[in-house]
């Protein structure tokens, strides 16, 4: 991949840029940056290896679900990171045969963050009394309810994810993370995954902001390339502050997420910052900060 992406640049005449090299900590460290565009992580991957790093990238399951995704997925190395939404839409998918629509997805959000009770309608019946696997995971209605099952499976694959990054530590690999969740041309308010990573990992956080990417990559979703320069910008590496959370604290457990997500949030809100400063003006913050890519249930499939 890196061989790749080198002869594209040469190919296309793509400049990329890399400033404070010297801050990437020689051991590993939880790598954060920003994503402007779906394959903006092959040139932050080649930045780093040819600053002498080696890492390896969490992304989302739906990077796996076509092929020239899952080509770059298995040859970078990539960690699966499925969250809630992605569990929910995939079954919903698998069982209804359909996307679920927002007002159904906001209802099933509702129900497996906060207990709200599914509305009684043939779907959620169907959705919550039909035994079968959900991505692998065992259901059967009889033995547990339908938000316990998810919310079981969330964890099962977070400690799955975090497994594979323990083994990537112990041999020297940075773990390379999106925080802002999803393809943004501005920058959006971070998600608490980075910051429990760090956490569970002790591990440092380095804040990397890349900009450019609009001008090299000539498709929002395909790597063509064109002439133009991408400049990545590495920030001081900083522990997160979690000193408020219990010794008791539980990483990516849903009970825990929801009872501490201020103090996680908080952490995460230095992050997004620390990669704003460095962000050319065009990548920096939207107004709202909300983003300005992929919305719904089209953030999972």
């Amino acid at each position: 991949m890196h061989g790749l992406w080198r002869l594209l640049c040469l190919r296309h005449g793509v400049r990329v840029i890399v400033e404070g090299a010297e801050r990437l900590p020689q051991t590993p460290a939880v790598v954060a940056t920003n994503a402007t565009h779906k394959y903006d992580l092959v040139p932050i991957r080649a930045a780093l290896k040819e600053c002498g790093h080696q890492a390896t990238t969490v992304s989302k399951g739906k990077n796996w679900h076509d092929r020239a995704s899952a080509f770059a997925c298995d040859a970078l190395g990539s960690l699966p990171l499925v969250s809630k939404g992605y569990i929910l839409t995939m079954d919903f998918m698998a069982v209804i045969g359909r996307r679920p629509q927002e007002d159904e997805y906001a209802a099933l959000r509702a129900h497996i963050d906060h207990g709200v009770a599914l509305p009684p309608t043939e779907v959620f019946k169907r959705l919550s009394t039909t035994p079968r696997q959900i991505l692998g995971g065992e259901f059967n209605p009889r033995v547990v309810g339908y938000r316990a099952a998810v919310l079981a499976l969330y964890h099962t694959f977070q400690m799955h994810m975090l497994r594979l990054g323990r083994q990537a530590i112990a041999r020297g690999v940075h773990i390379h993370i999106f925080p802002q969740g999803s393809v943004s041309t501005r920058l959006s308010t971070g998600r608490i995954g980075a910051v429990q990573i760090a956490s569970a990992l002790g591990l440092p956080i380095v804040p990397i902001s890349v900009s450019g990417a609009q001008a090299v990559f000539a498709n929002p979703g395909k790597m063509q390339l064109r002439s133009g320069t991408l400049m990545i910008r590495i920030g001081e590496p900083f522990m997160p502050d979690v000193s408020d959370l219990p010794r008791t604290f539980r990483p990516f457990h849903p009970e825990d997420e929801r009872e501490f997500k201020p103090i996680l949030q908080r952490s995460t809100d230095t992050l997004m910052e620390a990669i704003n400063q460095r962000l050319d003006v065009q990548n920096q913050w939207s107004p709202e900060r909300r983003s300005d890519g992929a919305q719904g249930t089209h953030r999972f499939a």
